[in-house]
């Protein structure tokens, strides 16, 4: 006969890195436009990390999130809705990508031929083309930049005014 003393299942605990993917994998997702496109509704889900304010003016609404590097991401629109600027400010670099849009392969090809500026500068960055410009730069968990279209910034509006 067995004289062990049965004891009762013990609840293990989920490690660290499960927790961070599991808040990773279900947390909101956000609805994002493209530079040039009109803003995307977000949804209910969505509009709990997102925020929105127009500025004094009234020629422009900002939306800001998060995104999933912790990035904080500001979105400038017309009040027509059309997205004509992006700031970003945190630990890792945005999705250019998501935010350029249509615009991402020719900002790619442009900001490799300018690398070695980039590498003389402290890895800031410029690419300026006559419909859109984007300047990027900063160092390891701390990264800025903003990316606009020159010919849709509504009068009265400085992007030097756009945080």
């Amino acid at each position: 006969m067995n004289n062990k003393k049965s004891s009762p299942p013990t609840r293990r605990r989920p490690t660290r890195a499960l927790v961070a993917a599991a808040a990773v994998t279900f947390a909101p997702a956000t609805a994002q436009s493209q530079l040039g496109s009109t803003v995307a509704n977000p949804s209910a889900r969505a509009l709990v990390q997102a925020s929105s304010a127009a500025l004094p003016n009234g020629a422009v609404t900002m939306r800001s999130y998060v995104d999933a590097g912790g990035t904080t991401i500001h979105e400038y629109a017309t009040r027509t809705g059309l997205v004509f600027a992006y700031t970003w400010d945190g630990p890792t670099s945005p999705n250019l990508r998501k935010l350029l849009g249509e615009r991402f392969p020719t900002f790619q090809s442009h900001a490799v031929t300018t690398d070695a500026h980039a590498r003389a500068s402290l890895h800031a960055g410029r690419v300026a083309q006559s419909d859109f410009v984007v300047e990027a730069g900063g160092r390891m968990r701390a990264y800025v930049g903003r990316a606009w279209l020159p010919g849709a910034v509504p009068p009265g509006v400085s992007i030097d005014d756009l945080r």
